[in-house]
């Protein structure tokens, strides 16, 4: 409708130009004949006059034209109007309908945002449930992780403890099982010494040495130590096994020995260390001895060495 409101403006307009261009058109003299038309001048006025009327009478009448387009243009210009009210009462009944819609659903919308914040608390509080379980879950995992553990721990501690003791049970012990000193009645008969040695353990002894010394002491603990003796190897001993070995007094050292011993100044000494290994490979192994040989109140009988109340161990 706007579009063809300006498009017949446009026509009315031209029209109207039209018609006053046509009207205002009249012959005019030329310049050079103005004398004779000062001359002349009463009658061609009187000529122009009745000419003039007569182009009157025969020029075409615009108003009515004019008048129809103008009433024409008002209507159309009314019709787009009441088409605009038209158009913009149904803008205004369609935004009354909207909002209208807005309000019955205002109420619903607020419930569902007051449920749906409840549903997030809720949800919170169930969040904060499950971690406070689930840390708790992880507190007796990790519990039973150090149970296990420290039951690991002493189960190992007791297959120790056992193997030791099934180790110390079948293991080899060597030790020196008793020792002897034979005398004659004539002094110058030199004494013999036999020492025994014994596998008291339920597996075989290997890689056996001994280190030993005599001497005369007048007490047990002047009796040195073994590091500076000699070593002599012993074979390898099968459980319960023996071996022996068999040596004759320095005639020297017993010349020195006899008199004191006689009176009981002085005491016989044996002492030393066995050393061995295993069967079951764990290192070394070593037995130390320290036996006395008195002859108070004898005339040097034949008999055994005793041992002493210290120096006599074994790992």
């Amino acid at each position: 409708m706007g579009e063809f409101r300006r498009i017949a403006l446009a026509g009315a307009f031209l029209l109207l130009c039209g018609g006053q261009a046509g009207a205002q058109e009249a012959p005019q003299p030329a310049l050079g004949a103005q004398p004779e038309a000062a001359v002349e001048q009463p009658e061609a006025d009187a000529a122009g006059e009745q000419d003039t009327t007569q182009e009157s009478a025969g020029a075409p009448n615009l108003a009515p034209a004019l008048q129809g387009i103008e009433a024409a243009i008002r209507e159309l210009v009314s019709e787009e109007d009441d088409a605009a009210r038209e158009r913009q009462e149904k803008r205004e009944i369609e935004d009354l309908e909207a909002q209208k819609a807005m309000a019955r659903w205002a109420l619903p919308m607020l419930i569902a945002a007051a449920l749906s914040v409840v549903v997030t608390f809720v949800g919170v509080v169930l969040v904060k449930r499950t971690l406070h379980y689930t840390r708790e879950a992880a507190n007796a995992a990790r519990s039973a992780v150090d149970e296990a553990r420290n039951a690991t721990r002493a189960a190992d501690e007791t297959v120790a403890v056992t193997r030791s003791i099934g180790m110390a049970q079948l293991r080899a012990y060597v030790v020196l099982d008793r020792m002897e000193m034979e005398t004659e009645a004539v002094y110058g008969v030199l004494p013999r010494v036999r020492m025994v040695f014994k596998n008291c353990g339920a597996t075989p002894s290997r890689k056996g040495r001994m280190r030993y010394g005599f001497d005369v002491f007048g007490a047990p603990e002047d009796v040195p130590g073994v590091d500076g003796l000699q070593a002599r190897s012993l074979p390898d001993l099968a459980p319960g096994q023996e071996s022996f070995d068999e040596f004759v007094l320095d005639r020297q050292d017993w010349a020195k020995w006899k008199e004191p011993m006689k009176s009981g100044a002085l005491a016989l000494y044996a002492y030393g260390r066995i050393e061995y290994e295993t069967a079951f490979e764990d290192g070394g192994h070593s037995t130390n001895f320290r036996l006395l040989f008195s002859s108070v109140g004898r005339q040097f009988p034949d008999g055994r060495f005793f041992a002493c109340p210290d120096g006599n161990d074994s790992d």
